[in-house]
């Protein structure tokens, strides 16, 4: 008889299934022999070793005594950290509906995904089909990521802490030792990010980053990186994914890159940069080049596209959107306004922003794939070269205007920017930088690298067509986003606050500016 996925599985080793429960199902039975895998029965889920390089898929049974008992079953096995290690963790029934009311509550009171389904052939062979194990936990690795993985995480965040050390674990399955370095960077709350040293036997490797994330955070930027960057940024301008070391957890996910070696973070060049022309050439022709050469001619408000950005990404509620919206949630920037408004009664409260740049009039403009957060953090420039590097590309892949990736470069630097005394640039001077038009930069205040930088920047704007007019919207937003409030406070000092005062401010000033012309 043909059923029409006789195919066996190819799974690493893994080929071991468990029922939880009473009396293995003949559906069951039927699928796993035809795939090419085994299956045992227990009745106490305590007794499952999540550990287990051969553990491919543990079903609770929610069939008819058993079904009493699956709810406490499968937050048992969530709290033991099964999906976590890589193994496809399911609930069954003869009614879906049950199953799929199981699936919910777990989703709700363990925040863990699994699957839910009915006691057919085709249900066991369609999940156990789709399902991709990944790499084991490696058993070596425990103790020394232990260690320096808590260290970063302290007392509050232990559920992510336990997932973030078995995704690891798993991800650098097949190496001897591992060193872990926390980066700068992943300045979301739930994201943590590291510099991996690690050795096979006597041998080292070339250093990889890690980044720990929530699953379908990770997941989306993957996506990303196959379908925007990785045929179209050429190979010497980005940091490869190792497509291959992605594991996925219940809720959590660790995607693993190369490491920029020998060059130093575009911040730390314009601190001692006298002339950062070619490398602005290098980056925007060169890393951008084929997505920006590729831009298409478009009619609207840019204003009101923005707006209506935000809005669309607040209530659909989904993480990649909001971090992809360019403007933040006016609530964001309450505190913000106060503090700015002391300073000089003439700024305007977000709702009023939000009102003027829905109403902006059309324009022809033109829009390009973008990085979608081209700050400094994100941008390497080669020892000795002008090359630059690019990396985390989790906000690529939009179509937007071609000035959003220059816009946010410059204001990165102009806001967050030291010089080698570690000093930012003065309000006085921030005032000059930001006095409209900012296209083209005529009778420009030059003060060192960084401003020199910017200079060079709305030289290439103005030299790919964008006009003032449109650049300085972009500007303004890229502004009043830096001026939101930051999820994390835990850095949060007066000087940052000040700093993100003086960003609203400039940004009230280039909206009214705009609303005259």
């Amino acid at each position: 008889m043909a059923y029409g996925w006789e195919a066996k599985l190819s799974a690493d080793g893994r080929n071991r299934v468990v029922w939880v429960g009473r009396q293995i199902p003949d559906e069951l039975q039927t699928v796993v022999q035809v795939l090419g895998l085994n299956v045992t029965e227990v009745r106490d889920a305590k007794r499952i070793d999540a550990k287990a390089a051969d553990l491919f898929a543990v079903f609770v049974s929610a069939v008819g005594a058993d079904a009493a008992k699956a709810e406490s079953r499968l937050l048992r096995l969530s709290t033991m950290h099964i999906p976590d290690y890589g193994v496809l963790l399911g609930v069954a029934s003869i009614d879906p509906g049950e199953a799929f009311k199981l699936q919910n509550t777990l989703l709700h009171k363990a925040k863990a995904h699994i699957a839910a389904l009915g006691l057919t052939s085709k249900d066991f062979a369609q999940v156990l089909r789709s399902h991709q194990p990944g790499p084991p936990a490696s058993t070596t690795l425990t103790q020394p990521l232990a260690g320096h993985v808590q260290s970063d995480y302290g007392d509050q965040h232990r559920d992510d802490y336990d997932s973030d050390v078995i995704l690891l674990q798993r991800a650098f399955n097949g190496f001897k030792n591992v060193t872990l370095t926390p980066q700068k960077g992943g300045r979301s709350k739930d994201c943590k990010v590291w510099k991996i040293e690690a050795t096979r036997e006597t041998d080292a490797c070339e250093p990889f980053v890690a980044k720990a994330a929530r699953r379908e955070d990770l997941q989306s930027e993957l996506e990303t990186y196959r379908a925007f960057v990785r045929d179209s940024v050429p190979f010497p301008f980005r940091a490869p994914i190792l497509e291959g070391r992605f594991v996925k957890g219940s809720t959590r996910a660790v995607l693993i890159s190369a490491f920029v070696g020998r060059s130093q973070r575009l911040d730390e060049y314009l601190s001692t940069a006298s002339n950062p022309e070619l490398v602005m050439v290098s980056l925007f022709e060169g890393a951008l080049g084929k997505w920006r050469r590729g831009a298409i001619s478009n009619h609207g408000s840019l204003g009101r596209f923005y707006v209506e950005q935000q809005k669309v990404a607040k209530e659909c509620g989904a993480s990649d959107a909001m971090a992809k919206s360019l403007l933040p949630d006016p609530e964001g920037l309450a505190p913000t306004f106060e503090i700015a408004r002391k300073a000089d009664a003439s700024v305007i409260e977000p709702s009023t922003i939000w009102s003027i740049l829905a109403k902006l009039p059309e324009m022809d403009y033109f829009v390009c794939r973008a990085h979608g957060d081209l700050n400094v953090r994100n941008v390497f420039v080669r020892w000795n070269s002008i090359d630059t590097i690019l990396i985390d590309f989790s906000h690529s892949g939009i179509k937007e205007s071609v000035a959003r990736d220059p816009a946010k470069l410059e204001t990165s630097i102009s806001l967050n920017v030291c010089n080698n005394d570690d000093e930012h640039i003065p309000e006085d001077i921030l005032r000059k930088l930001y006095r409209c038009p900012l296209l083209p930069p005529r009778d420009f205040l030059t003060l060192d690298g960084r401003t020199d930088a910017i200079y060079q920047i709305r030289r290439h704007a103005g030299g790919e067509g964008i006009t003032s007019y449109e650049y300085e919207i972009l500007v303004l937003c890229h502004l009043l986003r830096f001026a939101c409030e930051p999820i994390d406070k835990s850095n949060d000092n007066a000087e940052s606050q000040n700093r993100r005062s003086i960003s609203y401010t400039l940004a009230c000033n280039l909206l009214a500016n705009l609303a005259q012309a």
